[in-house]
């Protein structure tokens, strides 16, 4: 495994540790994160945002607001939380958005816990988010999780289809109503348009359950 070293207060070389590691990361990362920068892909996208929030032992939401070609205009941190949870305001971002005159937005977050994988209110967000967007004509192009130098995206993972959405959201209703439901298929090729009729067979289905 390659090797850090930094040169200490008496001239001496020692190895960095993983907080220095994470502190020259996101200072890297400050220094590329500059307006009109294109960002081209999930890898590259990773590279510069996701640094940004390494090493927070709390968490942070942030988004990078892009223009029609995909280019930063600017990347704000809009909430900042505890250890486990942040709040998130969907109008300041849509809001933000418009002022900025933004066609596209990345959602990045941190989660301080060490896991990359979203969360089930990571991905309502996201749609939420996603549904307002589109009525703005606001594209949301991905949610990147960081998790110290680990990196998930959520488009890359399927955390994007609607039907993984609409489980969390039946499952979570049912629990409301005092009763459990397991959903473990509904249809991995639907788009968003088809929500209405996969809404109709699992709310078909939750009530067969309850009942």
């Amino acid at each position: 495994m390659d090797k850090l070293f930094v040169e200490n207060s008496v001239g001496s070389f020692i190895e960095a540790s993983d907080k220095t590691i994470l502190s020259v990361a996101s200072f890297a990362a400050k220094r590329l994160l500059i307006p009109g920068i294109q960002i081209e892909g999930v890898k590259h996208a990773k590279e510069i945002l996701v640094p940004l929030l390494a090493g927070k032992d709390y968490e942070v939401f942030c988004v990078a607001f892009l223009d029609p070609a995909h280019k930063l205009i600017a990347f704000e941190e809009m909430f900042r939380g505890s250890v486990t949870q942040t709040p998130v305001y969907i109008r300041e971002i849509v809001k933000r958005a418009l002022t900025l005159n933004a066609t596209g937005v990345i959602l990045v977050h941190n989660h301080p816990s060490g896991t990359t994988k979203a969360s089930d209110q990571d991905i309502l967000t996201t749609f939420k988010m996603k549904a307002v967007g589109s009525a703005m004509e606001i594209d949301v192009l991905d949610h990147f999780v960081g998790a110290g130098d680990q990196v998930g995206s959520m488009r890359s993972e399927g955390d994007f289809r609607p039907d993984k959405m609409m489980k969390i959201m039946m499952e979570q209703m049912a629990e409301s109503l005092g009763g459990t439901i397991e959903i473990q298929h509904i249809e991995h090729s639907m788009e968003d348009n088809d929500l209405p009729d996969v809404l109709k067979k699992v709310l078909k289905e939750l009530k067969k359950k309850l009942n």
